[in-house]
């Protein structure tokens, strides 16, 4: 039976495979595997505070102290979450409106792993509706809980006195992020800065295609950079002082080297999508990257086990560990911009010291049933290329003495096997991506005899 949980909670449509009660089970079972206190948060969305209080519902029942926190990033609700027992997040992050889902994160700030989802799912069976009156427990009204999220970023200050553009997109860090920035020195100018949860502006979601507005902005009025963020305030894209949105990969490369140079821990955490010049950027700073399965959850369980210094994702989800274990797009965009003033060089400049190789990626049919089997194949044929070094958490990863990779993954949806790979040029991706789909078909050829 799979499980209704994914690496980022659950998410479904409102009314359809989202209803209030089962936000209130999962609560239950959460709160009952012995949290006393736990805080909820919610984002625009314009089911988040029914759901908010069905949660409540939930710890209540379960005889905890639920604290309703009011509309806030799931970055903030993380962080506060550390002074109680844990925190529930109302949000469906950069999904369409009609989607909502909840979030779970333990006392460390940290969303709960896929292990820990499944002991939740697990103690949902034995949710009933008839309980005790005598042992509910409390709901308490906490609408000042944000404050010491708050004063936290401010502490991270002061920064120059550059003028920015912010576009929270109707999201949860409408006035919130314009408002840190400008106490931390910045002149800003915002768009999309009020909470619409049908996100009528632009998507939720921040792709390039939603952020020509933000692009114009930033041109019309000759400002430095601009910063985008996702419904939930966790992830962050980021505009250059040309309306040009930076490549991901490249940024995360400049980042994570000016931090590695900085710190005694020389520890930077990506996902296996992730470019190489990453590692490139990291290893000439002196520092190592570890690669993980794609979710953030995946980052911070090794950003825990390593002590990293920092983790990051292509899809602008960075992890500052010293101040918290969840994605936090605010604290991004806070300590992008000491950098930038640090080393006194515009967005463009600093993000094009490391480029990224040619991406390519493609797809082969396989029965859902021959997957397994097909893997293992995959795995003995790939013996064959001389490679430095091989991943099997996701797939099997392959990195070539070139530092070009290729990647090789059954689709957890749909019947095929995906592949990606990177290369210096065209030419070399175009061979690689070749060379992995004939692993793959021959992989598949030979389950099937």
């Amino acid at each position: 039976m799979l499980s209704i949980f994914g690496s980022s909670g659950f998410r479904g449509v409102f009314g359809y495979d989202l209803k209030p009660e089962l936000i209130t089970k999962i609560s239950w079972a959460f709160t009952s595997l012995g949290k006393n206190s736990v805080v909820i948060g919610w984002d625009t969305r314009l089911s988040s505070p029914l759901l908010a209080l069905s949660a409540a519902i939930g710890v209540v029942e379960a005889g905890g102290l639920a604290k309703l926190a009011g509309m806030m990033p799931t970055p903030a609700l993380a962080y506060i979450s550390r002074n109680d027992d844990a925190g529930i997040m109302i949000t469906a992050s950069h999904n369409p409106p009609e989607y909502n889902g909840i979030k779970l994160f333990d006392s460390d700030s940290s969303s709960l792993t896929p292990i820990q989802y499944s002991l939740v799912e697990q103690r949902m069976a034995l949710y009933s509706s008839a309980y005790d009156w005598r042992n509910l427990g409390l709901v308490a009204f906490s609408s000042n809980l944000l404050e010491s999220y708050v004063s936290s970023l401010l502490n991270e200050g002061p920064l120059m006195q550059r003028a920015i553009a912010v576009d929270p997109g109707g999201g949860a860090l409408c006035e919130l992020a314009s408002n840190v920035l400008k106490q931390l020195g910045c002149h800003v100018k915002a768009i999309n800065d009020k909470p619409d949860g049908l996100f009528k502006a632009r998507p939720s979601e921040p792709s390039p295609e939603a952020l020509r507005q933000l692009s114009e902005c930033i041109k019309d009025h000759s400002l430095s950079c601009g910063f985008a963020f996702d419904g939930d305030g966790d992830r962050v894209v980021v505009v250059d002082e040309n309306g040009r949105v930076t490549q991901p990969d490249s940024l995360i490369a400049a980042y994570a080297s000016y931090v590695v140079e900085r710190s005694r821990n020389k520890v930077v955490v990506v996902n296996l999508d992730t470019s190489f010049c990453v590692d490139l950027a990291v290893e000439k700073a002196g520092g190592k990257v570890v690669r993980t399965k794609v979710g953030d959850v995946f980052i911070t369980e090794q950003l825990k086990q390593l002590h990293g210094v920092f983790g990051a994702e292509p899809c602008g989800a960075w992890i500052h560990p010293d101040f918290s274990l969840c994605p936090d797009g605010l604290l991004s965009t806070v300590r992008l911009l000491k950098v930038l003033d640090e080393v006194k060089e515009p967005v463009s400049s600093f993000c094009s010291k490391y480029s990224p190789g040619i991406m390519l990626r493609d797809k082969v049919s396989c029965e859902n049933k021959l997957k397994s089997d097909v893997m293992q194949k995959v795995r003995v044929y790939a013996d064959n290329i001389k490679y430095s070094k091989m991943e099997t958490i996701d797939g099997i990863w392959l990195r070539l003495e070139d530092y070009s990779w290729m990647l090789i993954r059954p689709s957890g949806t749909e019947p095929y096997i995906r592949i990606s790979v990177e290369a210096k040029d065209h030419k070399l991706a175009k061979d690689l991506l070749e060379k992995a789909k004939d692993i793959v078909k021959k992989s598949i050829e030979a389950v099937r005899q």
